[in-house]
């Protein structure tokens, strides 16, 4: 019973930038966005995350702007 009363302690909250909560992390939110609209990202994104975490994000924001 202690562990369960812990691990309901320590749940963590999640804040965007600009100080909204939101369910997950912001990447993986517009990583799935973008999938969805667009099928054939998945495997132009396994390409940028290659060249590192930094550049993934960059290139999904961008596409996911419009």
């Amino acid at each position: 019973m202690n562990e369960a009363l812990e691990t309901d302690l320590f749940t963590p909250l999640v804040v965007d930038l600009d100080g909204t909560l939101i369910k997950s992390d912001l990447l993986y939110e517009s990583f799935f966005l973008l999938i969805k609209s667009q099928p054939l990202y998945l495997f132009l994104a396994l390409v940028w995350l290659l060249r590192g975490r930094a550049h993934l994000k960059i290139q999904i924001a961008r596409r996911n702007q419009a």
